[in-house]
């Protein structure tokens, strides 16, 4: 739960803007093939309960500007690490096995 406690207005920044608090939540599943790594889906929620809220009330700026609507996020990702990690191993593996003679 994101929190602000009011940024700065008046011309002298004497005053604040009034505090704000948004809800989010997040929620990700793993997926992982023996073939194909792990794979994650993801979605995120923003602002659930859609709560207007003032950022900056426009001194200084022109316009005052508003914190961020309802809205969600959502993505897919690989994880690139464990690819390169087993493509290592296996590498390592192979040249444990190779001998070298000197001449």
């Amino acid at each position: 739960m994101p929190y602000g406690s009011g940024l700065r207005r008046g011309l002298a920044a004497t005053e604040k803007v009034d505090p704000y608090g948004t809800f989010d939540v997040g929620l990700s599943q793993d997926f992982i093939k023996p073939d194909r790594g792990r794979r994650t889906a993801r979605i995120d929620p923003i602002n659930v309960f859609d709560s207007i809220y003032q950022l900056l009330d426009g001194i200084g700026i022109g316009a005052p500007q508003h914190g961020t609507r309802r809205g969600v996020v959502a993505g897919l990702s690989r994880g690139f690490g464990e690819a390169f990690a087993a493509a290592m191993h296996s590498r390592d593996q192979r040249r444990a096995g190779d001998v070298i003679t000197r001449p």
